[in-house]
């Protein structure tokens, strides 16, 4: 399963006018403003978790727009009563919550698949177990950081640069989440892109790659151990 996920849209210079409306649309605070990023975020219900608009000017292309969005997809879900988590119902449902937010105009224009990318994504599996709090402890004896295996640092454990920040958390007395938080150089890594290609959206919907790509990282700190109850099988379960 997904828990966030940032899809990004280009634009060429064709397009320009559809940056320039989404941009006047959006009550962007230029104290928000990282380099050349707009940045907006939205409130805590909306399924739009913030918009980031900039551009960058190529040599070979020209002038490139990107509208970053990243979405809380449970809440995306959850709004509009879906509970099938395919990159079809994705894609409906975004346009939803783009014409909610913005207007329909807005929305045909945004939802082409062709263009769009993933630039960060979440991956999380819920784990059954008989005592969750005796396996966070039996983790303990591992490479886990503290901060990976302690809930209440969820938030804020982050590693630097493109690696991916990997938690393993007790939620309930019965169930291990375990998270992977991808940025963009970690997702390129992972479905093994390279130069100035992007990994498509709809490619990170992979069941089976998103249970191999979290049974790997765990691997990396229980190793050389493999622990049944993090099989492949088992996170495929919980995804």
């Amino acid at each position: 399963m997904i828990r966030h996920i940032s899809v990004n849209h280009s634009a060429t210079s064709k397009d320009e006018s559809l940056y320039k409306e989404l941009f006047e649309l959006i009550d962007f605070d230029e104290r928000d403003k990282i380099k050349n990023v707009h940045r907006k975020i939205f409130n805590q219900n909306c399924p739009i978790v913030s918009i980031g608009m900039y551009y960058i000017d190529y040599e070979a292309w020209g002038r490139i727009f990107f509208i970053d969005i990243l979405v809380d997809f449970q809440i995306l879900f959850s709004k509009y009563n879906e509970d099938s988590y395919t990159y079809e119902n994705f894609i409906n449902l975004l346009y939803k919550a783009y014409q909610d937010l913005f207007n329909k105009n807005i929305a045909d224009r945004l939802i082409e698949k062709q263009n769009m990318f993933c630039t960060y994504v979440e991956f999380i599996s819920f784990v059954k177990t008989e005592n969750s709090n005796d396996v966070i402890n039996h983790l303990k004896k591992y490479n886990f950081q503290n901060q990976q295996l302690d809930i209440n640092e969820f938030e804020n454990y982050k590693l630097k640069n493109a690696s991916i920040t990997f938690t393993v958390n007790a939620v309930e007395k019965n169930t291990i989440r375990l998270c992977a938080k991808c940025p963009n150089t970690a997702i390129k890594k992972l479905f093994k892109i390279t130069g100035l290609e992007h990994v498509s959206a709809q490619e990170v919907f992979n069941k089976d790659v998103i249970a191999d790509i979290l049974e790997k990282q765990i691997y990396k700190y229980t190793r050389p151990e493999r622990l049944e109850i993090f099989s492949k099988s088992n996170i495929l379960k919980g995804i």
